[in-house]
């Protein structure tokens, strides 16, 4: 079933009840009011396209390890499909949707669009710069990483801090968003 809404067409890959595809309108506007709201120059580019809403009855776990000695374990909820330009998000049987989880994981793969497809390459340099500073300074504890980063998942490489910063824009540092703000703005 494909349905319009707002700048994005919904594609429900089945299972997904009527009522959580009604409640993914919350995530489709809170999504656009903080990319339209950005400080990240030209991310408005990515509110376009298709997102493919699939259900999954168990969760998928995933381990990710750099920098070494740092293990983390999640559920993969989204993924950016580069090829088809599309993004697909995954709910969880037996789940009601997560209105704000499911708008940080669209923020994320919308990200991955932005860097992939829309970008200026010298601020993506820029940033990989800073988040490799960010990464060598201080202490490697994963508490204390927490502090620098918006999430562990976001020390994994300089495309997945991007991501992950767009995802959690609400709760970042004062020195996050400006770091945020000098380079993509």
């Amino acid at each position: 079933m494909k349905t319009n809404m707002g700048p994005f067409i919904l594609h429900n890959d089945g299972g997904v009840t009527n009522q959580n595809m009604a409640r993914f309108g919350q995530v489709v506007d809170e999504v656009v009011r903080v990319v339209e709201g950005s400080v990240v120059s030209g991310l408005a580019q990515v509110l376009y396209g298709d997102i493919h809403i699939k259900v999954r009855g168990r969760l998928i776990i995933r381990t990710i390890g750099p920098p070494p000695g740092v293990r983390i374990e999640g559920r993969i909820q989204g993924r950016y499909l580069r090829a088809d330009d599309a993004v697909e998000l995954r709910c969880f049987k037996r789940r009601k949707l997560c209105v704000d989880t499911l708008s940080g994981v669209l923020l994320h793969e919308l990200g991955h669009r932005f860097w992939s497809k829309h970008s200026d390459h010298t601020r993506c340099r820029q940033w990989a710069y800073y988040s490799h500073r960010l990464r060598i300074s201080g202490s490697k504890e994963p508490s204390e990483l927490e502090k620098r980063f918006p999430s562990l998942y976001s020390i994994t490489c300089p495309v997945e801090h991007f991501c992950e910063t767009l995802a959690h824009t609400d709760s970042l540092s004062g020195e996050q968003s400006r770091a945020l703000a000098e380079i993509w703005n």
